[in-house]
C-alpha cells in the first residue's frame, strides 16, 4: 500500500509536553503536532480506505522530499510517521514496523511530501523486496556445549 502526504513532516520527538495529572507524569503531543497529525490523517485516511490493519511485522519504505534546507532529524520524522500510521490504524502497533528504508530526495520547495509504502513480512522475508535490499533474518546460532 502506498500513502502520500503533502507538506513538511514535524519531529514527533520534539513535540511532546509533560504534565502531572493526579500525581502521575503524563506525556501528550503539543498543539502544533496535533494540528499536523489531524491534517495528515485527513490526507491519509481516504488513501487507506479498504486497507486492513497490519498485525504482523512489516517494512516501511519512505521517500521524503523536503520543502526547505532546514536539517531535520530523520528519527524524529519517523517517530511522527509511526504515530500517524498507528493512529490511522494502518498498523496495530508501531512496534510491528521492524525494517525502515528512508530515502531523502531532492529539495522541492513547491511540493514537499513524503511517500510511504508499507508491506508485511511473511516467512522471514519481505514480500516484493529483492533479497539484497531486505534479506530474511538468519536463524539464531545453536549454542555448542563445549567442555
Amino acid at each position: 500500500m502506498k500513502i502520500i502526504l503533502r507538506g513538511q513532516i514535524p519531529s514527533g520527538k520534539n513535540q511532546q509536553q509533560i504534565a502531572f495529572v493526579r500525581g502521575r507524569l503524563v506525556k501528550f503531543p503539543n498543539r502544533r503536532f496535533k494540528a499536523w497529525r489531524e491534517a495528515a490523517l485527513l490526507q491519509f485516511l481516504p488513501q487507506a480506505r479498504g486497507i486492513y490493519t497490519l498485525v504482523r511485522p512489516c517494512v516501511l519504505r519512505v521517500a521524503y522530499w523536503p520543502g526547505d534546507r532546514i536539517r531535520r532529524d530523520v528519527s524524529g520524522m519517523l517517530d511522527a510517521l509511526f504515530h500517524l500510521l498507528e493512529r490511522g490504524r494502518l498498523v496495530e502497533n508501531d512496534c510491528l514496523i521492524e525494517h525502515v528504508v528512508w530515502r531523502r530526495m531532492a529539495l522541492d520547495r513547491t511540493a514537499p511530501r513524503v511517500e510511504m509504502e508499507l508491506e508485511e513480512v511473511t516467512d522471514g522475508a519481505v514480500i516484493g523486496c529483492p533479497s539484497t535490499a531486505c534479506p530474511a533474518p538468519s536463524p539464531p546460532a545453536r549454542p555448542t556445549n563445549a567442555p
